[in-house]
């Protein structure tokens, strides 16, 4: 019985730690480009797996410029939904976390 107990710490303590994956994904609100870009303008982006409250900045990658600097409220079961106005078109990094949780990029427009 012990045995299995000190399997069962090791084996399911570390799974219990780890947790699952935050998840990211956008929406182009305005519509797309013809190179396949969202057209720049307004960028939905959804998520789950998050904690109650996270941080989000957005970054203009071309000239550094942060466009978001927040804490959003995820506490809806930490599902997360924001919309961004990525304009004018560029390349932007949107990173979720103080700690590099979730970092995208997204590229509006013809961007750069």
């Amino acid at each position: 019985m012990k045995k299995a107990i000190l399997l069962a710490v090791f084996v399911l303590v570390p799974l219990a730690l780890v947790g699952y994956q935050a998840s990211l994904t956008l929406t182009c609100v305005d519509g797309t480009t013809g190179s396949g870009n969202c057209a720049a303008g307004h960028v939905t982006f959804t998520g789950y797996g998050y904690p109650s409250q996270v941080h989000i900045t957005v970054t203009r990658n071309s000239t550094g410029d942060v466009y978001d600097d927040f804490d959003y409220d995820s506490s809806n079961s930490g599902n997360l939904n924001f919309t961004e106005t990525l304009y004018p078109g560029d390349t932007y990094t949107v990173q979720i976390g103080t700690s590099s949780q979730v970092v995208t990029t997204v590229t509006t427009g013809d961007g750069y």
